[in-house]
């Protein structure tokens, strides 16, 4: 079944993002086995040390960034670049201006400027690389891709990891996030901010509490200006700007180092592994749960019921942690020790090779035996035996007719040469029948090696025996020779008449001396031929004690290799290889056992590739032969167990052992997913209660022993120290080897984070000017204008604010003209526009929310024409006006443009509500 898989894009700024990527690339390895085609990663930092940096997955390979997933932000000769564009950085703070001087390659050195900076100058090469990245993983050959399935058919999701306290990430997340618009308007951009929390203990950290606090003006003004009255430009190189029309993200989850329990998990790395997950669970089956993941948090920032006062709630946060029971790993260890018995079991054996040896020298098809007695050899080389017996035919001068009965009485070398070929021949394949077929059993390594030992001893003994008997008939033969050339000359010393009967003996020993000769050369002839013999066979051994040598240590090598992986999954799965992951298999680790009668060897030689089997060996790598041996070994019954066993079964026999360990372990799961994030509201309340939504990804949900009874809803603590219980909802993911709980809380606004106080502190006293945190100096002079903060008006300004609101429209400050509300006003006005500001919306409600998002700005310049207003017209005609707007202000002046069938139709609630809010003030009021 082929696993669906959400296009996404994942981004990280900075160091921090860079790490969080690395731990997600190495998590979708660690998952699924690679990184999905639809899957895609750019790694953008201006400092390089992050991009050489590695992780090793849970299979012990090494996971790292490659170079098209890596994007340097070089920025050389950065002083001369500015001083030859000063107009396109009216941005950069005053006071930053010097520290430009650091972008040499070695980091945007913790402020926001430089990262920013960094960024503009590589704006194309940026956009550039993501355009390509958006088309490699929207390929139209990955719908091809039988592994993958598209869960929708859509743009990329993009997931952007930062720090929000640093330089690079810090300077230009907000840059990004427009240009991600830049290039599609409809990418959905979410965005996951590391806190400081995680940095707290790190040295030359000076800038991460007040560059934290100008972050978080910077993206609350936007996330509250995304549809501005008085549009807001980010400026680019060479004049160009980028017109901001909305908020700069979907979603922004913030991660800190702990929690509302203040469980601490320490340092960025830690939470680079937490974002991981969160990051991973996006693209995957588990974001179906909530149509995607942070959809609904999207929906309530943009209807704005939990905003506090003028204040929009938009802050998140999330937790997240996983169950795993990677059975897959443990059926690898099991096959992994199952092939470590085959090749002990191949190397030992108790069986006497002497016996096998001994036996194949003497069998029938071999016979080369020359000692105890026995001269196969040398009787198959030749009959030592002459063949033409010497007649003395010149008594006189027998010499001639000796040479020549010596000559036609050898042996014929050439006969000799192609018999010992023959044999050779022969017994050469005699030898590899014989280890083949030992060596393909139990023990045959070990066989093989003994019996090649055993012929070694026995040909040296041969052999020993031939040379020992070669210079024996060589030495005879010097005898020999002299006896024949004295009775030669005897017989031609006893010529004389009176001599003959001697001579006929001296002929008669002549012959049964040169009989005797002919008979000893023969035969060394033949040692001679049999020391050849052996003496090639014995290479011939050699060579196989070499082969088998080589077998050897491939299976030693096969060996060692298995032992340290088998070390390294062991240690892996004994240990959780994050601190937001709980595995169930460690108690399992260390007692998996193969017991001898598991394996069938002669069954293992039936899965092995080749004629030869286990000789064949030399011809493969040891990976490949591992390979063959595994290959069998995942066939084994308990192999197979291991893999059929999930997570679900491992908690079963948990909660059937021991119920208690098995709760201990869902209330481990629940404190590991709580958000990094702490919020307060600081006396204020919401409209709604916060949405606490966990979402918990089993294999079936239907049958998952968490969804049972309200198991896993019965076990979690109170919801932020409240009594209502959190919503749960469980999605079916078919992945059997990890259970996913994904907590998310949110929305609020974020004045609320809980050490806001903290970072605004150490922003009013940094060494530096406040200024200096932020990321464009002309914004920050504009809400400084608008007299932006953080924090919510009083509820008492209320009153103050629908009272501006109608006198806008009682005075003509405010006119909902062409299907569009607007307001004048001369501060945030042009002269080319008579002033009128757009509220850019035909909502009577959502230009309220425009126009209560500038009250601070008008407010006082509205308030002034008033004022202006009744000394111009005087008190009896504003009385009369007064009394005019209470009893027409709804036909008259609200310029409504909605009749009352309309304003009580669907969609119309928040519009009805406003007027009759209006209509109620001015009952109370005037």
């Amino acid at each position: 079944m082929a696993t669906r898989i959400r296009r996404s894009l994942y981004i990280g700024l900075g160091g921090t993002g860079m790490k969080a990527l690395l731990h997600t690339k190495k998590m979708f390895i660690d998952t699924y086995g690679e990184v999905p085609p639809m899957v895609g990663f750019i790694g953008i930092d201006t400092d390089g040390g992050e991009y050489s940096k590695s992780l090793k997955s849970i299979r012990g390979e090494e996971v790292k960034l490659t170079p098209n997933e890596q994007l340097q932000l070089l920025a050389p000769g950065a002083v001369d670049f500015y001083n030859n564009h000063r107009q396109d950085f009216t941005w950069i703070p005053q006071c930053n201006v010097n520290a430009i001087s650091m972008l040499r390659g070695e980091g945007a050195g913790g402020v926001r400027s430089n990262g920013r900076f960094a960024f503009t100058i590589n704006k194309n090469r940026i956009k550039q690389t993501i355009q390509n990245k958006i088309g490699d993983i929207t390929d139209a050959q990955i719908a091809d891709n039988n592994d993958y399935e598209l869960l929708a058919n859509n743009l990329p999701e993009v997931h952007m990891v930062f720090s929000i306290c640093g330089g690079t990430g810090c300077g230009s997340f907000i840059n990004m996030a427009y240009l991600l618009k830049e290039i599609n308007i409809n990418l959905k951009v979410t965005a996951y901010a590391a806190l400081p929390g995680a940095f707290d203990n790190l040295a030359a950290c000076a800038h991460v509490h007040p560059n934290t606090y100008g972050a978080l003006f910077d993206l609350d003004y936007l996330m509250h200006h995304g549809v501005s009255a008085n549009h807001i430009d980010i400026k680019y190189l060479n004049n160009s700007t980028y017109q901001v029309t909305e908020r700069p993200f979907a979603n922004v989850f913030f991660i800190d180092n702990k929690n509302e329990r203040h469980d601490n998990y320490g340092d960025i790395d830690s939470i680079s592994e937490m974002t991981s997950l969160a990051l991973i669970t996006a693209a995957g089956e588990l974001s179906i749960a909530g149509a995607s993941v942070g959809d609904n948090f999207s929906v309530i920032i943009s209807m704005g019921t939990l905003d506090i006062g003028n204040k929009k709630a938009w802050a998140s946060g999330i937790g997240a942690c996983e169950i795993v029971y990677r059975g897959n790993e443990l059926a690898e260890i099991y096959r992994m020790k199952v092939v470590q018995n085959i090749i002990m079991r191949l190397q030992s054996s108790a069986i006497d090779a002497n016996v096998i040896a001994n036996d194949w020298i003497d069998s029938a098809e071999v016979k080369i035996r020359e000692n105890n007695g026995q001269d196969d050899l040398t009787d198959y080389l030749g009959d030592v035996s002459p063949r033409f017996p010497l007649s003395i035919n010149n008594p006189s001068s027998p010499e001639a007719e000796v040479t020549r009965n010596k000559d036609i009485n050898k042996l014929n070398q050439e006969e000799l040469d192609q018999k010992i070929s023959e044999k050779l021949d022969t017994v050469r394949s005699e030898l590899r029948k014989l280890i083949v077929s030992h060596i393909n059993r139990e023990g045959g390594v070990s066989i093989a090696k003994n019996i090649i030992v055993e012929l070694e001893s026995q040909i040296d003994h041969c052999y020993k025996e031939m040379v020992d008997e070669k210079q024996a008939l060589f030495d005879h033969e010097r005898e020999l020779e002299t006896e024949i050339e004295n009775t030669i000359n005897d017989i031609r010393s006893n010529g004389g008449i009176f001599e003959r009967r001697r001579r006929d003996r001296l002929c008669t020993l002549l012959i049964d001396k040169l009989k005797e000769f002919n008979e000893c050369i023969r035969d060394k002839q033949r040692h001679e031929a049999a020391i050849t013999f052996y003496t090639s066979f014995k290479t011939t051994i050699n060579e196989y004690m070499t082969k088998i040598n080589t077998i050897e240590g491939l299976l030693r090598s096969v060996d060692n290799s298995l032992r340290d992986k088998i070390t390294r999954l062991q240690n892996g799965v004994s240990r959780e290889s994050s601190i937001f992951q709980i595995n169930l298999a460690q108690e399992d680790v260390r007692q998996i056992v193969v017991q001898e009668n598991e394996i069938v060897i002669p069954d293992m030689l039936k899965t092995l590739e080749g004629d030869y089997k286990i000789y064949g060996f030399t011809e493969y790598s040891t990976n490949e032969i591992e390979k063959m041996l595994m290959h069998y070994a995942q066939t084994l019954p308990g192999a197979r167990a291991y893999l059929e066993k999930g997570v679900e079964e491992a908690l079963r026999v948990i909660n059937e052992k021991d119920h208690n360990r098995f709760i201990r372990i869902i209330e481990l799961a629940s404190r590991k997913s709580q958000p990094l994030f702490s919020y307060d509201h600081k006396g204020h309340a919401p409209q709604q209660d916060m949405i606490d939504m966990i979402y918990v990804g089993v294999e079936d949900k239907d049958t998952s022993i968490l969804s049972q009874g309200g198991l896993y809803e019965n076990s979690l603590p109170p919801a932020n120290g409240l009594t209502t219980r959190r919503n749960v909802a469980f999605a079916s993911t078919g992945m059997k080897d990890k259970i996913i709980i994904y907590n998310q809380i949110g929305v609020v606004p974020v004045y609320a984070l809980k050490e806001i106080e903290n970072y605004e502190r150490k922003y009013i006293n940094s060494y530096n000017r406040p200024e200096g945190h932020h990321f464009d100096d002309d914004l920050r002079l504009r809400m400084e204008h608008e007299r932006f903060a953080l924090k919510p008006q009083n509820s008492y300004d209320a009153d103050a604010i629908i009272e501006l609101w109608i006198n806008g429209f009682v005075f003509g400050l405010i006119k909902n003209e062409n299907g569009k509300y607007q307001m004048k006003s001369k501060r945030l006005g042009r002269a080319l526009d008579g002033y009128w500001v757009s509220l850019r919306t035909a909502y009577r409600n959502e230009a309220f929310d425009e126009f209560k998002r500038n009250e601070s700005a008008i407010k006082e310049e509205f308030r002034q024409f008033f004022d202006l207003e009744r000394q111009r017209r005087g008190e009896d005609v504003i009385r009369a006006l007064i009394e005019e707007v209470k009893t027409e202000y709804f036909t008259k002046f609200s310029q409504i443009n909605l009749d009352r069938k309309t304003l009580d139709g669907h969609g119309y609630e928040k519009v009805k509500d406003l007027i009759e809010q209006e209509l109620r003030y001015i009952e109370d009021n005037m």
